[in-house]
């Protein structure tokens, strides 16, 4: 499929491909973290947070650090990724420390 471009998804779905989507330059896709953690995942990923303190992690971050950055994620003062990472963080030392 030299010379065509997305060649993967023209060959994944053929001809119900619209022409203007197949020659259109490719554009990134971006997963709605930030909306997640505000809805969806919000109580759940609070109750994890709160955890930190007692767990593995306690040792490194204090209560008032880990409060601040979701506090600051949720002003819209920093990136969603930082409450993300500590979210990840927490439930990859419960799952494997």
């Amino acid at each position: 499929m030299n010379g065509i471009p997305k060649p993967l998804l023209v060959r994944a779905v053929g001809n119900a491909l619209p022409h203007q989507i197949v020659r259109r330059r490719k554009r990134g896709f971006t997963l709605p973290f930030e909306h997640w953690l505000r809805d969806e995942l919000r109580a759940g990923v609070e109750a994890n947070l709160r955890e930190i303190p007692a767990g593995p992690l306690g040792m490194l971050l204090t209560d008032n650090g880990v409060r601040d950055v979701w506090e600051n994620f949720l002003r819209g003062a920093t990136s969603w990724s930082r409450p993300w990472s500590l979210y990840v963080l927490q439930r990859w030392c419960e799952l494997h420390l």
